[in-house]
C-alpha cells in the first residue's frame, strides 16, 4: 500500500514581480555590450528560479496595471516559458507606467493564500513609482501584515 506524501514541506513560496515599463528597454546593463534591462532581469529571474529546487516560484508583471502571469509553481520550465514571453509595454501606451505599489500588492494578494512557512517577493524594477492608486509604502504595509518579506533588485546604471 502506498502512502500519499506532500510534494514539499520546507519550501518557500516566492513571487517575482517584474517591471515591464518602457524604460526597461534601456540598454545599460553591461559596459561592454548593449543589454536591455528587461533581458537582464528575465535572465536573472530564470536563473534564480532554476536554483530554487524545493521552492515554488511565481510571476507577477506590471506596468500601469499588475497581473499574475504564473502562480507559484515547482515547474521552473513553465515559469521560464512565461518569463521568456515577457516584454516591455510600448512607450506612451495606456499600459506604460511604473506602478510598483500595484505590482507589490498583487504579489502579496497571491501569497496570502499560500500555506508555505516563508513567503517572499522579489521586485525587479528600474524606476520610481509613478502611479498613485496604491503607493509602494501602502503595499509594503500589506506585505508586513501578510508576513511577506520583500527584496528589491534595482536595474540600470545610476
Amino acid at each position: 500500500e502506498r502512502e500519499v506524501v506532500p510534494l514539499r514541506q520546507l519550501g518557500v513560496d516566492i513571487v517575482l514581480v517584474l517591471d515591464l515599463s518602457s524604460s526597461m528597454n534601456m540598454q545599460d546593463m553591461r559596459p561592454d555590450e548593449p543589454v536591455r534591462r528587461i533581458d537582464a532581469a528575465r535572465q536573472r529571474a530564470e536563473q534564480f528560479a532554476a536554483a530554487r529546487e524545493a521552492d515554488r516560484v511565481g510571476l507577477v508583471v506590471f506596468g500601469r496595471y499588475a497581473e499574475l502571469r504564473c502562480p507559484p509553481t515547482l515547474d521552473e520550465r513553465a515559469l521560464a516559458a512565461f518569463l521568456r514571453v515577457c516584454d516591455t509595454y510600448p512607450e506612451n501606451s495606456e499600459f506604460d507606467a511604473t506602478a510598483i505599489g500595484t505590482g507589490l500588492a498583487k504579489a502579496v494578494q497571491v501569497l496570502r493564500k499560500s500555506e508555505a512557512k516563508s513567503k517572499v517577493v522579489v521586485l525587479l524594477s528600474d524606476g520610481e513609482n509613478n502611479v498613485r492608486e496604491i503607493l509602494p509604502e501602502e503595499a509594503a504595509k500589506l506585505a508586513v501584515d501578510a508576513g511577506v518579506r520583500v527584496h528589491t533588485i534595482g536595474l540600470g546604471s545610476g
